[in-house]
């Protein structure tokens, strides 16, 4: 099961295209596929752009942390992975959690990412209250019911109830940092690269690249 936050909502659909048949289910927390066409192009000013098309690059403000420094190699690269043109062809079960209060990602994204999937088995959550970080306590108590509940789904030949633990292993989660998504001077779709770059699994520990885990 992989699980994406922001960018690494993208990285999670692109990884579950590629590999199909190793891929149980998807949840996506605030996930932002083809965010650099649909979102970043579309509120850089004419001068950000500009700066970009002079110098390579621009930074943004943020609202939840350090500056943000969008590359042109971002954007060009971003252009190779788009997949929200089409229909997504992916079948397995799909959850996406996303706050009614993110201004980074709006929550209508989340709608439009569900008509795209030719899987039958989507759900859309929309929690008030909530940002783009999806952090409070009760964003994490609702992820964890939510991959109890679709790792049961995932999983009907196991003997698994809500209230087990469910081992960290089963979960690859794909998180977007600034350091890596942004910083970077590689492409940052290259998913086996930035798996072993940037992975956190379930409980802190650092897993295998996602290369490892996949083949």
């Amino acid at each position: 099961i992989l699980v994406g936050s922001s960018m690494g909502g993208w990285l999670m659909f692109l990884t579950s295209l590629a590999r199909p048949d190793r891929v149980a289910g998807l949840v996506g927390l605030a996930a932002a596929p083809d965010f650099t066409e649909e979102l970043l192009l579309k509120e850089l000013t004419e001068d950000q752009l500009a700066e970009i098309r002079v110098n390579g690059q621009v930074t943004v403000s943020s609202d939840y942390d350090d500056d943000y420094i969008f590359t042109k190699k971002l954007i060009d690269e971003g252009r190779k992975y788009l997949i929200l043109n089409d229909r997504i062809e992916i079948n397995c079960p799909v959850r996406l959690i996303h706050g009614i209060d993110d201004v980074s990602v709006p929550w209508e994204f989340a709608i439009r990412i569900q008509e795209q999937l030719i899987s039958t088995d989507v759900e859309v959550i929309l929690l008030k209250n909530s940002d783009h970080r999806l952090s409070k306590p009760n964003n994490l108590v609702k992820l964890r019911f939510v991959l109890d509940g679709l790792w049961i789904v995932s999983s009907p030949s196991l003997n698994v109830g809500c209230n087990n633990l469910i081992p960290s292993s089963f979960f690859i989660f794909l998180l977007l940092t600034r350091r890596l998504s942004l910083q970077k001077d590689f492409a940052i779709l290259d998913i086996p690269r930035i798996a072993t770059s940037k992975g956190i699994a379930s409980g802190g520990s650092r897993p295998r690249s996602l290369a490892a885990k996949l083949s």
